[in-house]
């Protein structure tokens, strides 16, 4: 096979002028690529792909950024809080540099991305279900309102709330995919730009997803009717208001874990706590007539965090 990419510094491929025009269609599109007039216009945060994570000392992206690996579970919990890195200074690089040379991954193939200003309630994600056209026959959206870390995480708590621009960008990008089945499409708000973008897509149901179901919108129900044959045809849509929450870890990371980690700003009282997710609530595991999931995944839960101590302690004393 021709090589048809061109290497930049860093990495960062780009196509060759040579060959655009072999690969444009009549319209001037690539196939990766959505026109503004028709589709969506993809609006993403810069990205950056480097060989090795030394090379992060070449980059000028401006701090801070983040910094994600191909297997996220051979740093977590042993370089910062999460799957992911947060580089905010030059200190920070020199300190993630040695920490990857200690883990023996100084050749790991890592990505580096500006990180979006605003914190969790800036993103939002869209929940659909779309037909084998790629057209939304169902959908749901809301917002985290928190996330473990805060600054990139998984979500611990959010509110189903429609916002229309969200609705349009992630519609007109699955029509243009032609995507065919439950999908989590999540958008930032960047409030210096004023606009949405585009974080990642989920071709998958999540945890999160039971908030729909919840907010009268039965996607897996619907995934099925039309894999009998069925032709659903009427647009389906969530009702606003409830609140998702992963209770006991949500609790958790506001009254202790965001503090001692560093993140003093977003560290709750109990009344705060108790304040920022009142409403009619979505328990992500618990259900009063089933409640043995919730059982196991409370004792889970909290045999990770005896043996996080444990291993603290027994570091301490040898």
């Amino acid at each position: 096979m021709k090589k048809i990419m061109s290497k930049k510094q860093w990495d960062i491929f780009t196509l060759k002028e040579e060959y655009k025009p072999k690969l444009q269609d009549r319209y001037g599109r690539f196939p990766h690529q959505i026109s503004k007039n028709n589709y969506l216009d993809p609006i993403t945060p810069k990205t950056i792909r480097l060989k090795h994570v030394r090379d992060i000392r070449k980059i000028d992206l401006g701090f801070p950024y983040i910094i994600k690996v191909s297997n996220p579970l051979e740093i977590t919990g042993i370089i910062g809080y999460g799957r992911s890195v947060i580089v905010k200074n030059t200190q920070d690089v020199v300190w993630v540099i040695e920490k990857f040379e200690e883990l023996k991954m100084q050749n790991t193939r890592v990505v580096v991305q500006e990180i979006i200003t605003g914190g969790p309630e800036n993103l939002y994600t869209l929940t659909s279900y779309s037909n084998s056209e790629g057209d939304i026959i169902a959908y749901s959206i809301g917002h985290k309102i928190r996330q473990s870390p805060p600054d990139a995480g998984t979500i611990l708590s959010g509110i189903i709330k429609d916002n229309p621009k969200v609705y349009e960008l992630g519609s007109k990008l699955i029509k243009h995919l032609r995507f065919h089945g439950i999908a989590n499409t999540e958008f930032k708000f960047d409030k210096w730009s004023g606009e949405f973008k585009l974080m990642e897509i989920n071709p998958r149901p999540g945890s999160w997803n039971y908030s729909a179901l919840r907010s009268g919108v039965n996607l897996p129900y619907i995934n099925y009717r039309e894999a009998l044959g069925e032709k659903v045809t009427e647009r389906q849509k969530s009702k606003d208001g409830k609140i998702w929450i992963y209770m006991l870890p949500d609790i958790m990371a506001s009254l202790f874990f965001y503090k001692r980690q560093g993140y003093d700003e977003h560290s709750l009282s109990l009344r705060q706590w108790y304040n920022s997710v009142k409403g009619q609530k979505i328990f992500a595991v618990w259900k009063k007539d089933d409640p043995l999931p919730y059982i196991f995944d409370t004792l889970t839960y909290l045999t990770g965090i005896f043996r996080r101590v444990v291993r603290k302690i027994v570091k301490k004393v040898y």
